[in-house]
């Protein structure tokens, strides 16, 4: 675990490139379903647009240097990392699985988010940790 943190530590630029092309690309998803007219979904378009405006949130605070809201934080590394585990399930269950070893080139993006969300998860705990040392 302590190879993770370094990793994802060192990296920094890194993630916040990942936030502008993960805010891009699901803005993008999201407005190509403005004209659909099922109520699923429209539903699912409502939670990406949060889960987008999450980010902007994040991205915009990251820029001003200003603390962010830590629900937020935390709201968008869930949402990522359960999006990177239906990604996975989705390439590896529900495509054509004639021959999986061909799918398996597919599974660095759903990784990739999954460890977008787990920055964004540590990050949150390093902040928490140094707002509970700044109370006592």
């Amino acid at each position: 675990m302590e190879i993770l943190k370094i990793f994802l530590s060192k990296t920094y630029y890194f993630w916040y490139v990942t936030r502008i092309f993960l805010i891009l690309g699901f803005s993008f998803t999201v407005i190509n379903q403005f004209d659909v007219n099922s109520k699923s979904k429209i539903l699912v378009s409502t939670f990406f647009a949060f889960f987008v405006l999450s980010m902007l949130y994040l991205l915009v605070f990251e820029i001003l240097k200003k603390k962010a809201i830590i629900f937020v934080r935390i709201f968008a590394g869930i949402v990522s990392i359960l999006f990177g585990c239906l990604l996975i399930y989705l390439i590896l269950f529900l495509g054509e699985n004639k021959y999986v070893f061909k799918n398996i080139g597919f599974l660095i993006v759903p990784f990739w988010i999954m460890l977008y969300g787990l920055w964004e998860m540590k990050r949150d705990q390093k902040q928490s940790k140094n707002l509970t040392t700044i109370q006592l």
